[in-house]
């Protein structure tokens, strides 16, 4: 059975291409952890939790003070990201492409306060994870923990 979050939809947690091309089989790429991990943050911050918002209206975005974001969870080769990537001729082996990450934003939470939270309460969490370092304006999160420490802190 494929694990499908409480809280966020297909369109927040995939790029648009793979949502074209795959619809709701796009769940079934995810491993299950960063699914899981989204709708337990969720729960504990009890504000809601933007990953992508290219679905929203614009109006939405505006105001809320948002960019459009289409490539915050699950990307694809023709993710402006991942192409930049390749045409520089850099690996590219983010969590993202493997289905594995989130970037994403609290609401009336900055992101050095919830990073700071998932540090301080790294007992409660259901997985390990990794937390980008030194991010501008978004948290990231994955799943891609190998190390002893509940929460591993990474650059990228």
């Amino acid at each position: 059975m494929i694990y499908k979050p409480r809280y966020f939809s297909l369109e927040e947690m995939v790029c648009p291409h793979v949502l074209d091309v795959f619809g709701s089989r796009s769940w079934s790429f995810f491993d299950e952890r960063i699914l899981m991990i989204m709708d337990f943050l969720r729960d504990q911050f009890r504000q809601p939790i933007y990953v992508n918002n290219y679905d929203m209206p614009e109006q939405t975005r505006i105001k809320l003070g948002m960019n459009l974001y289409d490539e915050r969870g699950g990307r694809c080769i023709q993710c402006d990201l991942v192409k930049k990537a390749i045409k520089e001729g850099r690996l590219y082996c983010s969590a993202h492409i493997r289905f594995q990450a989130c970037d994403f934003n609290v609401f009336k939470m900055t992101p050095d306060k919830v990073s700071l939270w998932l540090v301080s309460n790294y007992q409660i969490l259901p997985f390990p994870i990794r937390v980008e370092k030194g991010t501008k304006g978004w948290t990231h999160i994955d799943v891609c923990n190998g190390g002893t420490n509940k929460v591993e802190l990474f650059n990228p």
